[in-house]
């Protein structure tokens, strides 16, 4: 398993807790796309790419342009990824990507107040880490990837308007 860990603001600081604990190979705020593109060009059973990000891609830790972008997607196809950033899932539609990816995922109090939810750091961050043990937890067990949306929410707060908005957002993306 490869995993693309840029960690670029407290929220996703949180998302260590997918990959602790298992064996992988971690790129966590790779120094360059080049080092990425090597990376993806290795034989991995699993990629995650995770951090912050918009429908053109994974944000670079910068957060001034792309580290994984459309002219990375070749590499990425027909490969079993694991997409966890905002708007991940239209980055992998869009691309013609397989796996499991989230939408919009709100993640701290500033995108909470954007989408006009009433949540604070604390309570997000919280969400954040439930979300990211809950992973840990799938790839411990090996669990297909067409089986973490169900799993997901069933562990979910959904009574909490912005966690159902952001488990609304999650997609298995497969043949």
């Amino acid at each position: 398993m490869l995993v693309i860990h840029i960690d670029t603001m407290e929220d996703t600081s949180f998302l260590k807790k997918v990959y602790n604990g298992l064996t992988c190979k971690v790129l966590y705020n790779p120094g360059s796309r080049a080092e990425i593109v090597q990376a993806l060009e290795q034989e991995h059973d699993l990629v995650l790419l995770m951090g912050h990000g918009t429908p053109q891609g994974l944000l670079n830790r910068e957060m001034n342009g792309y580290c994984v972008d459309h002219s990375m997607a070749d590499l990425l196809k027909g490969k079993r990824c694991v997409g966890i950033w905002c708007y991940a899932a239209e980055f992998a539609r869009r691309e013609g990507l397989e796996g499991f990816f989230s939408s919009m995922f709100v993640s701290n109090a500033t995108e909470a107040a954007y989408f006009g939810f009433d949540a604070d750091d604390r309570e997000t961050f919280g969400e954040v880490v439930r979300f990211a043990t809950h992973v840990n937890d799938l790839l411990r067990s090996a669990t297909p990837l067409v089986q973490w949306v169900p799993s997901l929410r069933q562990g979910a707060h959904l009574e909490k308007d912005y966690v159902r908005f952001n488990y609304d957002g999650l997609a298995y993306l497969g043949r």
